[in-house]
């Protein structure tokens, strides 16, 4: 199974490559979306789709390493406090998403449906038409309902492929890749999607805000996994088809981590970014409170209060709570 947090670069062309252990990793780069420049002995492995970073010498001076002065802090411990509050709501999704489902041919392998099941599990229509496809909780209406309407994700827009690339149509593309192996990994078949993509229409990243890599069996380790903060999500065959998992990993590309129980990732089960189900249409659920918090879908009808502050108002609340299951009720 893959670890809960892995430190990877990605380039300007979307090539994303894990940081092998035991490599440097500056301070700065803890942040997802951090600019970061490489210095002239990294060495990228395109084979195994890694970078190695220099551990010694002037090669440390990274960006966002070094250089940062120390100030003393004049935040009282109630203005942190509030400040530590608002970090947690990191961003507001609102507005339109698109999407791109990319179905994945190796070699020796492939994505084991077709490109119109592939749309109907992602987008619940077939062909175009809602009428050919019975699914009744996919990507697309599952942040459509749990947002109330808020955050909607669409289809990318159609293009015409080239070579091994098909033409994008309903919201999916097949990219096939002859001379690659699901014994290459993840990691290389990954990047030699992307790179496809980027020589068929010019660049990957800008043919949608997500991309859904599924992959052929036996060419990763787990299920999936995404990138926080980020653009690209990557399934592992038919899990590519199952709504939790669809949600789960789009919600780390929108900067949210996993829901855990105590001591144990992922145990929360009252949300979708506790564990992941081997169900196409099910469980039918949205997100913990904090997970909407954080998303900001319900803050007209959310109120901080903040303990210990100097008026009442803003220390205590009077009045009926309501859960989030009824906030369409006005």
């Amino acid at each position: 199974n893959l670890p809960e947090k892995l430190d990877t670069v990605e380039l300007e062309d979307g090539l994303i490559y894990k940081i092998n252990d035991g490599g440097f990793v500056p301070p700065g780069w803890t942040v997802s979306g951090q600019d970061i420049f490489l210095p002239p002995s990294t060495i990228i492995d395109d084979a195994t789709a890694t970078i190695t970073l220099p551990n010694s010498g002037s090669d440390r001076l990274l960006e966002g390493d070094a250089y940062v002065p120390e100030v003393e802090s004049t935040i009282t411990q109630d203005q942190e406090r509030n400040l530590s509050e608002l970090r947690r709501q990191m961003a507001v999704v609102t507005g339109q998403k698109t999407v791109l489902a990319v179905k994945i041919v190796v070699s020796d392998g492939a994505y084991g449906f077709d490109p119109s099941y592939l749309e109907c599990k992602v987008f619940g229509t077939t062909n175009g038409s809602a009428d050919n496809c019975n699914d009744s909780y996919h990507l697309t209406n599952g942040y459509s309902e749990c947002s109330y309407g808020k955050l909607q994700l669409t289809k990318a827009a159609a293009r015409t492929g080239s070579g091994n690339v098909s033409s994008i149509s309903n919201g999916v593309v097949t990219v096939t890749l002859p001379t690659t192996s699901t014994t290459a990994g993840d990691g290389t078949v990954r990047n030699a999607v992307t790179s496809a993509l980027n020589s068929a229409f010019g660049s990957a990243t800008s043919l949608a805000d997500h991309l859904m890599y599924c992959l052929p069996p036996n060419t990763m380790n787990g299920i999936a996994y995404a990138y926080i903060n980020s653009w690209n999500s990557v399934y592992s065959n038919n899990w590519c088809n199952n709504v939790s998992v669809q949600l789960h990993e789009i919600g780390h590309n929108l900067n949210l981590a996993h829901s855990n129980e105590g001591t144990q990732t992922y145990a929360d089960q009252s949300g979708m970014m506790g564990y992941s189900y081997n169900n196409e249409s099910t469980p039918r659920m949205c997100f913990n409170a904090a997970k909407n918090f954080q998303l900001g879908w319900y803050s007209d009808k959310t109120r901080v209060m903040t303990p210990n502050t100097a008026t009442v108002e803003e220390a205590c609340f009077a009045g009926d709570l309501y859960g989030t299951a009824f906030y369409g009720d006005g």
